[in-house]
C-alpha cells in the first residue's frame, strides 16, 4: 500500500512550486541500504512517470569538492564514467548527467533499481541541468535530502519556464519506508502513477507531509 501527499506548496523565494510524495508502506521487496530493485512499488511508480514524460530525462548526481579527498574525486569520477555518465565538474562541484531511455531507465547498468542516496535525483522533461549546485547545503536530517539540490531560486525558476519535474528518494524515519518527493510546476497527479486499490491514504495541500508519517502496514 502507497500514502500519498498531494500538491503541497513550496516557496522558493519569490518563486512557488507544489511537491508531491509517494510513500510505499508494505514489505521490503528486496530493499537493501543502497537503493531499490526495480522491480519494487517504488520503482515501478517511477518507471510509469518516465512514460509520462516520454522517457525524456536524465539522472543527475551532484557532489561538493571540498568533502571529497583527491582519492575519493577520482574514484568517483572513475565510477561515473564506467556507468556512462556525462561529467560536468567545476571547482567546488562534481556533477554528472546519465539520460534516460525506455532501454535504460535506471541510473546504474550494474544495479537496475532506484538508488537511495542523498547525492542523486532524476529530472523529467530535460536532458541535465547547470543550475544543480551543491556548495551551500544546509546540513539537515529529513526524510528527502536531495531536494536540497532542487530547492533553489535558479533551479526552481528553471523547472516552472521548462514545465520539468524532479524526483528525489527517501525514506521515512517511522519504518525506514522508501518513497519520492515530486518537486516542480502544478498539475501533475500523484495518484495516476499508483494502483488505486493500494492507495492507503492521501493527503493534500498543507498536510501532504504527513505521507512520510506512516508505519508499515503488515500485509500491504
Amino acid at each position: 500500500m502507497f500514502s500519498i501527499g498531494k500538491s503541497e506548496p513550496v516557496t522558493c523565494g519569490e518563486y512557488e512550486l507544489v511537491r508531491h510524495a509517494i510513500v510505499w508502506l508494505g514489505g521490503q521487496r528486496g530493499e537493501t541500504n543502497i537503493g531499490l530493485p526495480e522491480e519494487h512499488p517504488i520503482c515501478q511508480v517511477i518507471g510509469c512517470l518516465e512514460d509520462k514524460f516520454s522517457f525524456r530525462g536524465s539522472w543527475i548526481v551532484c557532489h561538493r569538492i571540498d568533502s571529497m579527498s583527491p582519492f575519493q574525486l577520482k574514484r568517483e569520477k572513475l565510477r561515473l564514467a564506467r556507468a556512462k555518465w556525462e561529467i560536468d565538474s567545476c571547482e567546488s562541484c562534481l556533477r554528472g548527467y546519465r539520460a534516460i531511455s525506455r532501454q535504460e531507465p535506471w541510473p546504474y547498468d550494474s544495479r537496475r533499481g532506484l538508488p537511495l542516496r542523498a547525492s542523486e535525483l532524476l529530472l523529467l522533461g530535460g536532458i541535465g541541468f547547470a543550475g544543480i549546485d551543491c556548495r551551500e547545503l544546509p546540513v539537515q536530517r529529513r526524510a528527502v535530502l536531495s531536494e536540497d539540490l532542487v530547492l533553489t531560486p535558479t533551479v526552481v525558476e528553471h523547472l516552472l519556464e521548462t514545465q520539468q519535474q524532479v524526483v528525489c528518494s527517501g525514506r521515512t524515519h517511522t519504518g525506514n519506508s522508501p518513497g519520492i518527493s515530486i518537486l516542480g510546476p502544478a498539475g501533475l497527479l500523484p495518484e495516476e502513477f499508483v494502483p488505486a486499490d493500494a492507495i492507503h491514504v492521501i493527503h493534500e495541500g498543507t498536510e501532504a507531509g504527513y505521507a512520510w508519517s506512516y508505519p508499515r502496514l503488515a500485509d500491504a
